[in-house]
């Protein structure tokens, strides 16, 4: 949990106050349906993120820094936005094979997965 913590001071700091949402406030957003379900995943800077999102646009993030150190949290979409509990991304397309993101402090591009990556599967598995 320390590193969620970090990561969102580092974002804090970072980032416009409208990119990161307070503590627990991602649970606040009433989730859009979500037109291609399944596992998005891409590298970015210090690592690898992934995120299972359902067709009600509710799902889970799973990220993998560069050290090894694991961040687990909740996603929800709302149409136009992706919310994880360290900052809003801006959805910038979708298709059934990608998912593009951005936000003042990345750019992110996606690519579908059949399944999770080893060290997600078991997060993804028990919600």
């Amino acid at each position: 949990m320390r590193f969620g913590v970090a990561i969102t001071a580092v974002l804090a700091a970072c980032a416009p106050p409208s990119v990161v949402p307070p503590p627990g406030s991602v649970h606040q957003i009433k989730p859009s349906p979500f037109p291609y379900p399944g596992v998005y995943s891409g590298a970015l800077t210090g690592g690898t993120v992934t995120y299972l999102i359902k067709a009600d646009g509710t799902g889970l993030s799973c990220i993998r820094k560069i050290n090894g150190g694991m961040m687990f949290g909740d996603v929800l979409y709302d149409g136009t936005r992706l919310y994880t509990e360290d900052g809003t991304l801006e959805v910038v397309s979708l298709s059934a094979q990608q998912l593009r993101l951005r936000t003042a402090y990345v750019n992110a591009e996606l690519q579908v997965l059949t399944e999770p990556p080893t060290v997600c599967r078991g997060f993804f598995g028990k919600r």
